[in-house]
């Protein structure tokens, strides 16, 4: 191609540069001699029945953690791997179309709502922008972020009105008539390059601000006049602009002029991105291109995709807008819904060959390079770019082989086969030798016999003659469905029983001492694991899954579905080996890859749907390795290849969230990102995670642990929530771990939190209660104490007592009984001197009968006062009852010969309550001291003793009509008693009692006690 550099001063100097250079083009015209031309990369489309708010997908981010946004013209949505979640706008009834969705470097989302405003997303809180607030017009077309020097965020809205620029909380107006720099009003697409230079494409070109000053850029004579829709800067720092079926790339010196689809017919371009690995990616009104980076910064003509959505779906697709998540899928906002696109995965072809025609039966690549396939409905060969129709064969392909020689043979269901040599076809039959007419296989052995495999035995072609074997001969069963002949020329052949071999013309069933009787074997393969002679052989199985013989040790390993290493399915069609020694098996439900690892390991793959076949269940037979080492294989929908030299090897950790928290079965709108305090009532704890893996996400797996409630990690499970219920006051951290379809972990991420506990099991309210315990132990101690010092300080009281009453009765008994033992000693003496003496006259008589009459009353007197020790020492009398008894008995004694008239006046029903000796004798010797006192000096001729007591107190009056005495004096005679009224107080205030006497001479005496009982 010739090549034409535009300057960029001024259109001038590019009229005067095309007399001497002609630019450099790049259309969408290629080679269409690769069949990968027409085969389709891995997509899933994701539509209103996958939740989309609706299909049609004009907008699309990743935002901060990881997810896929989308805007569609009704409303806006997040996907994390697991289901849509709905956004709507806070003004959704004037406008929920979502024109542009930008994430800005604070993790809000900023949303561009066609006819409606900007609307911000932040922390799950709203802010709306109009009009009203400073837009120029609420028709939002694009959103973009300049980040400053200073590491500040201004957001840059485009309207059909022209520019608002935010910076803080201040909006600024910008249009053509405010600033001449800009280019025009209508702002389509904003982006920010490396330099901080904020590009805007706009309705007349483009324009550059860059430190407050406004510039438009000088186009190419291509782009000059025409709307800029999208401007974008690679990572090379070059710029891309589109345009109406053109892109233009400007390096800052030069311009690239690419063209995309039919010059003749509209193709605006609507998006512009590149990807993790330079290429190029273009969205446009009629589909999407890629422009490979290729070295030197240079780039590759445009590549159309074909987006087979669905069968029948156009090639050309509306694309909108184009984001790429940290996996590297990309993802394509379209008029049909989301679409993901993975590369460097598996390709699906199925043109002439999909469900409609049954399916792809057979493949082979010839050594010419053209390629065949067969269907339920004939044979279809791709060649020189072109598919076509083999007419001379119809009817359903089983098998296609090429011999040595370049011959085609081609086997049909009930037809026999067919050769075609030398552009000539030939059909052999039953009746041309053939044991039967359904043909499982063709092989070629290494002395270039042909051999065929039917449900009546094995044929062989050598010369154009037919041989044929069966159970006759050998064969261990007549349905032989595959053959392989190893180094050794041994042949192996598989049936569907077993195995037989036929080793220097002698048969042998292998199946019977090496357990595959019965086993109906599809496909037999040799693997070397790279050296020349095969190690082992390789079975695969009709519902048994794989076997593989060690021929070395003889052994027999069986591969399924039940353990690892896991195959998908257990009926295996077909094995094949790539360019790395690795293994591929293709069975009823997807294919299965073994990667051997040090001979001692296998890593198992599954591939599917989601990976780009066209159908997840294969079909026998159909599979071969190409020239360029592509592995193909057939399914019920068409082919699929898989080109292992360009293989993506996804090695991403993805990206894993704690997305919600649910509080007693209520979403908590709380930060998740910080430590979290419930209160005890809020003890049942969900938790809701999700592994944002967009590629076959179905397999994602989770394992999580709570520690400081869990003993250990959870085994790996589908589950994206785990609940706690009840859990009990403490400090916790919960962790979780995501694994992806390919096993890679991510994680663990974790999140702390506590449960208050509640008020009565808090540190302070133990504390309290600790103290109060405390209190209480101690004021029991110490009461305890004090019961013991006081039992102890009684029982010292007591022997004090005790001491003090031997005291005084020894103090009584030698001041009573003693003096009146004395007084009988004497008088007994007198009486004996006068018995000894003689003198006994009568006056003598007289005076010993007095003195016997004195001993006897004092010896009575003796007694009394051994009664009142005893009375008072006795512990059973120590009651009130007791000592009123003792009081009335003495007053009886007192007045019981005498004149003098008494009244004892006392309740008739006492309780029992109890007196100390002390306190008994005490009140008793007061008593009896006023009583004896009444009756010797008082001469009373009437006495009122009137006694009243409770359990409280005691009291009691002595009431006589007696002379009566002065105060000052009382009765001071001679005949007054020692102990008088002195010794009555005395005993009063021994045991705290009250004592008054009053009396007057010649108006009687009264007495009164009082004594506190409980004192």
């Amino acid at each position: 191609m010739r090549c034409r550099i535009i300057s960029t001063f001024s259109l001038y100097l590019v009229f005067i540069c095309l007399i001497f250079y002609s630019p450099t083009y790049y259309s969408q015209e290629k080679n269409y001699d690769d069949i990968s031309t027409y085969c389709s990369d891995p997509l899933k489309l994701y539509t209103n029945k996958d939740g989309l708010p609706q299909s049609n997908v004009i907008s699309t981010a990743i935002d901060s953690v990881g997810k896929i946004w989308i805007g569609t013209q009704d409303g806006a949505a997040y996907y994390n791997s697991r289901s849509w979640e709905i956004k709507n706008m806070p003004a959704q009834s004037k406008s929920n179309y979502i024109q542009a969705i930008k994430v800005a470097s604070d993790s809000s989302i900023w949303f561009g709502i066609l006819r409606g405003g900007v609307a911000r997303l932040y922390k799950n809180k709203w802010d709306f922008y109009g009009v009203k607030d400073g837009l120029p017009s609420d028709y939002i077309i694009t959103i973009s972020e300049e980040v400053t020097i200073e590491k500040q965020s201004v957001v840059w809205i485009g309207t059909n009105k022209g520019l608002a620029r935010r910076d803080g909380d201040k909006w600024e107006i910008i249009n053509t008539d405010s600033e001449i720099g800009l280019a025009g009003n209508i702002i389509y697409g904003i982006c920010q390059s490396s330099d901080g230079t904020m590009w805007f494409a706009t309705n007349k070109g483009v324009s550059n601000y860059t430190n407050g000053k406004w510039e438009i850029l000088a186009l190419p004579f291509e782009l000059s006049g025409r709307q800029i829709y999208k401007v974008f800067q690679a990572v090379d720092g070059s710029l891309w602009l589109g345009s109406n079926g053109l892109i233009g790339k400007f390096d800052g010196k030069n311009w690239q002029i690419f063209y995309i689809g039919d010059e003749k017919n509209n193709n605006v371009i609507t998006s512009i991105h590149q990807s993790k690995n330079g290429t190029v990616w273009i969205g446009s009104m009629r589909g999407a291109w890629k422009v490979n980076r290729l070295k030197n910064n240079t780039y590759s003509s445009p590549d159309f995709i074909r987006f087979k959505i669905g069968t029948g779906s156009k090639d050309e697709l509306l694309i909108w807008s184009i984001s790429e998540t940290s996996d590297g899928s990309l993802w394509f906002g379209t008029f049909l819904g989301l679409v993901r696109y993975t590369e460097g995965r598996w390709k699906g072809l199925t043109e002439r060959m999909g469900i409609e025609q049954g399916g792809t039966t057979a493949i082979i690549q010839t050594k010419n390079g053209d390629y065949y396939f067969g269907t339920e409905s004939g044979l279809l060969r791709f060649s020189n770019g072109k598919f076509e129709t083999i007419k001379n064969i119809t009817g359903s392909i089983l098998y296609l082989y090429e011999d040595q020689e370049g011959a085609l043979w081609v086997s049909v269901f009930f037809e026999g086969v067919y050769r075609f040599k030398n552009n000539v076809w030939k059909k052999y039959q039953k009746n041309d030798g053939l044991a039967d007419n359904r043909i499982w296989f063709i092989y070629q052995s290494l002395d270039k016999s042909i051999w065929f495999g039917s449900d009546a035995g094995v044929s062989k072609l050598v010369n154009d003659k037919f041989t044929m074997y069966t159970t006759a001969d050998g064969l261990n069963d007549n349905t032989v469905l595959c053959m392989y002949e190893s180094i050794d020329s041994t042949l192996w052949f598989g049936t569907t029983n077993g195995v037989s071999i036929l080793k220097k013309g002698r048969w042998e069933n292998f199946s019977i001492e090496n357990n595959l009787a019965g086993k109906a074997i599809n496909d037999i393969y040799g693997y070397n694991y790279g050296e020349k002679k095969e190690k082992t052989i390789w079975f695969a199985t009709l519902g048994n899954g794989i076997y593989e013989y060690e021929l070395k040790t003889k052994s027999l390993n069986n591969y399924n579905s039940t353990r690892q290493p896991y195959i998908s399915n257990n009926s295996v069609y077909r094995i094949e080996e790539d360019k790395y020694g690795k293994l591929y098996f293709l069975t009823n439900n997807k294919i299965t890859r073994f990667t051997f690892i040090n001979n001692d390991e296998i890593l198992s793959e599954k591939f599917g749907i989601e990976d780009g076949l066209p159908n997840d269940e294969g079909i026998s037979s159909a599979s071969f390795v190409d020239l360029k080492g592509r592995l193909w294989f057939g399914t019920t929908e068409g082919a699929t290849y898989f080109d292992p030299y360009l293989e993506v090897i996804d090695t991403v950790s993805k990206p894993l969230i704690i997305e919600r928290i649910y509080v007693e079965n209520y979403y908590s709108e709380i930060n998740i990102s910080e430590n979290i305090n419930f209160n005890y009532t809020q003890n049942t704890i969900s938790f809701e995670f999700a592994l944002l893996s967009y590629f076959r996400e179905t397999e994602n797996l989770f394992s999580f642990q709570l520690v400081g409630f869990d003993d250990k990690q959870s085994n790996w499970t589908s589950d994206y929530k785990k609940e706690y219920s009840k859990l009990p006051a403490g400090n916790y951290t919960f962790y979780v771990w995501g694994k992806d379809y390919g096993d890679k972990i991510s994680g663990p991420i974790k999140l702390g939190f506590s449960i208050l506990p509640p008020w009565w099991q808090t540190a302070w309210f133990r504390i309290l209660m600790f103290i109060f315990f405390a209190s209480i132990i101690y004021l029991i101690i110490r009461f305890y104490i004090s019961q013991k010092v006081k039992k102890r300080v009684a029982e010292l009281e007591k022997k004090n007592i005790i001491e003090k009453e031997r005291s005084r009765i020894s103090r009584d008994m030698h001041d009573s009984i003693g003096s009146n033992l004395t007084r009988v000693a004497i008088l007994s003496d007198r009486i004996e001197n006068d018995i000894n003496n003689g003198t006994m006259d009568k006056n003598k008589i007289g005076e010993i009968k007095k003195r016997i009459k004195s001993i006897g009353q004092i010896s009575r007197e003796n007694i009394d006062s051994m009664n009142e020790i005893i009375w008072s020492l006795s512990p059973k009398y120590d009651t009130v009852n007791s000592l009123i008894f003792y009081m009335n008995h003495y007053l009886n004694e007192m007045f019981e010969n005498s004149s003098t008239k008494y009244i004892f006046d006392f309740p008739e029903i006492i309780k029992d309550i109890t007196l100390t000796p002390e306190i008994r004798r005490n009140i008793f010797l007061i008593f009896k001291e006023a009583i004896n006192n009444l009756a010797k000096h008082s001469q009373a001729t009437s006495v009122l003793v009137t006694l009243k007591v409770n359990e409280f107190n005691l009291e009691f009056e002595i009431e006589d009509n007696g002379i009566g005495f002065f105060e000052s004096n009382p009765y001071s005679n001679e005949n007054m008693p020692g102990f008088g009224l002195d010794n009555m107080k005395i005993r009063a205030n021994s045991v705290n009692a009250d004592l008054s006497i009053k009396s007057s001479s010649g108006k009687g005496t009264i007495v009164r006690f009082s004594i506190i009982l409980n004192s």
